[in-house]
């Protein structure tokens, strides 16, 4: 009886350790939200908006005398861009497929890096699965952002 009741015990130490384990890989990984989402928390404030329309080519004739905020870093680190890819493929990627597609993290790449803002680093991914030839505006706070495929500029928080 008391052997069951160790082997018992044992058995649910490994389970909640095996399910702690795996909210931590998804804590360390971070998470990636749209742009609205990161302006409407206050983790974009307009003015990023404004220096990543910018550098996304969306600002028109207003780009001649608008000075963005710098690219700090000017490139983001292969750690920091492996992290990025692993979160857009389990989130975006994986769950399109089936079971007939051969598709690794390998497809997917960070197309774009538009900055770090307030801790927050803005990309625009490319995968092989979701491109649209359509062309599209999305306005945040007044400034458009213009799309010619499928995938949106998005903001990548490390919490």
């Amino acid at each position: 009886m008391i052997k069951k009741l160790i082997g018992l015990m044992v058995a649910m130490l490994m389970l909640f350790s095996l399910a702690a384990c795996n909210k931590s890989e998804e804590v360390k990984m971070g998470r990636l939200e749209s742009l609205q989402e990161a302006y409407n928390k206050d983790l974009l404030n307009e003015q990023d908006l404004m220096s990543i329309a910018y550098y996304h080519g969306s600002l028109g004739g207003v780009a001649r005398t608008f000075i963005p905020i710098p690219k700090e870093p000017e490139t983001l680190s292969v750690e920091i861009l492996n992290k990025i890819r692993q979160v857009f493929f389990k989130t975006y990627v994986e769950p399109k497929v089936d079971n007939f597609d051969i598709v690794t993290i390998d497809d997917v790449e960070v197309l774009i890096y538009y900055g770090t803002y307030n801790g927050v680093v803005v990309v625009r991914m490319k995968d092989n699965f979701g491109f649209v030839g359509v062309i599209r505006k999305i306005v945040i706070a007044g400034i458009t952002f213009e799309y010619s495929s499928g995938n949106d500029i998005l903001v990548w928080i490390d919490k």
